[in-house]
């Protein structure tokens, strides 16, 4: 929701009485990041909604397994950054992720 204000006025600002492409790109940019932090964060990794891919691909474990021990500390002390569509390979799940039916929403 923060984003969204930015987002929403550099488009319309852009747009406005002729067509900044820089600012309409930055916008843009900003919805896209948005969109992808949704659809990864909260209903991929936190499944806020109950939509599981149906092929998970070594990628995307590795990327949820980033995130669940990005989120296991809750101070900056100890904590583990990695890139929001990107972890390294020491990511790497030892084991295959189990998804349940039935999980309740982390964080």
């Amino acid at each position: 929701m923060v984003f969204s204000l930015p987002s929403i006025g550099l488009i319309l600002y852009a747009t406005s009485g002729g067509v900044n492409p820089y600012l309409l790109s930055v916008g843009l940019g900003i919805l896209c990041y948005g969109l992808f932090y949704l659809v990864f964060h909260d209903f991929i990794v936190h499944q806020r909604i109950k939509w599981i891919p149906k092929k998970k691909s070594r990628y995307l474990n590795r990327m949820i397994n980033a995130h669940y021990i990005h989120h296991s500390k809750h101070t900056k002390e100890g904590c583990e950054a990695f890139g929001f569509l990107y972890a390294p390979k020491k990511y790497e799940p030892k084991r295959e992720f189990k998804y349940r039916e039935n999980r309740q929403a982390t964080q």
